[in-house]
């Protein structure tokens, strides 16, 4: 099942109704906070068999989250006037930062888009797939025949090994370990939970059994990445690299300023976070429902022997469709009513 967080678009004309949110699970807050984490799949598939298309998750230190599949609704969520709403991804700010592009607002996020786009097109991406390539291929060469082979973990590494080299250009051998450990420590739903816990709670004992151990690591990369951004700047050959953080680093807004350092580390922060783990996981599903679908391997040879590569790029989409990794969307915070057939979220919701 594929879920869509949020309502938060614009409401028709005239709507003054009160805020009226649709029913939701009545489990304590924590409870339902430890089924999320530990059990995705299952969580929402049990919400979406007893309260159909539309829900609100109420987790405690968060506002209302009211959950939708409707068509209708994500339609005017994602092409509404991106003004007249807000991201809702603050629960991400302590990890990520107040500098990420995925928690600026409208006008300021459109801004910075327009000055880091250019490392994500054209020729920076195609040399960079070109490397990932050779990486993938050079691995894959090791793989036994005959045998079974785990591609999660050797997926991980190859991802983790991208973001060192293309995102970081990472040299140093004992900073790539310490930031290897790090990244590794934070890939599990236990470690993670302590990132997303609301601070009020923090502040008891019991809680801060998870957040400390997470919050010191995430200081840590913080540290790292800070020292390795100094490290950069004073690089005599930074005109020449290639790699996301040089060309970030010489991106300018039109005034000719550049990206403070804060704004350097929260966006390292986010593509690390955001391409490792997601993207092994994408690769070794895709492996394994390949593993599960010989014809489809047959076809994808045939294919890209004959230098076709649309079946290839189908294939990649129905992987992410039917492995989804993501259950829901960042959610939306309304700037006026939103209505959603019987309901209607207001501005204190997400």
């Amino acid at each position: 099942m594929s879920t869509t967080a949020v309502p938060r678009v614009r409401a028709p004309v005239g709507n003054g109704a009160a805020a009226k949110l649709p029913p939701g699970p009545r489990l304590p807050g924590p409870l339902q906070t430890l089924w999320y984490t530990f059990d995705q799949p299952r969580f929402w598939q049990a919400c979406r068999k007893r309260f159909g298309r539309t829900f609100t998750l109420r987790l405690p230190g968060f506002p209302p989250a009211v959950v939708t599949s409707d068509l209708d609704a994500v339609r005017r969520l994602f092409t509404g006037d991106p003004l007249l709403r807000r991201h809702g991804s603050d629960l991400l700010r302590p990890i990520l930062g107040d500098r990420s592009l995925l928690l600026l607002e409208p006008a300021d996020h459109l801004v910075r888009r327009r000055i880091e786009s250019p490392p994500f097109h054209g020729a920076s991406v195609r040399a960079y797939a070109d490397r990932v390539r050779e990486l993938f291929e050079a691995d894959i060469a090791t793989w036994p025949d005959g045998e079974v082979v785990a591609t999660h973990a050797r997926a991980r590494s190859l991802t983790l090994e991208v973001i060192l080299e293309l995102v970081l250009e990472v040299r140093d051998a004992q900073l790539r370990a310490e930031l290897t450990e790090l990244i590794d420590w934070f890939n599990t739903p236990l470690h993670n939970l302590g990132l997303f816990l609301p601070p009020a709670l923090g502040q008891r004992a019991w809680w801060n059994l998870f957040t400390r151990p997470a919050y010191a690591r995430l200081d840590r990369m913080h540290e790292l990445l800070l020292a390795h951004i100094d490290r950069t700047r004073r690089d005599p050959a930074l005109e020449e690299r290639i790699d996301v953080l040089a060309l970030l680093m010489r991106a300018r807004y039109e005034d000719g300023s550049a990206l403070s350092e804060t704004d350097l580390r929260d966006e390292l922060v986010t593509l690390v976070t955001a391409g490792h783990e997601t993207t092994a996981t994408a690769i070794a599903w895709a492996c394994d429902l390949l593993a599960h679908n010989p014809s489809a391997v047959g076809r994808l040879r045939e294919t890209l022997a004959a230098g076709e590569r649309e079946y290839l790029k189908a294939t990649a989409k129905e992987s992410l469709r039917a492995r989804t990794l993501l259950y829901s969307t960042a959610g939306r915070h309304p700037l006026e009513p939103f209505v959603l057939g019987e309901w209607t979220i207001g501005p204190d919701a997400l």
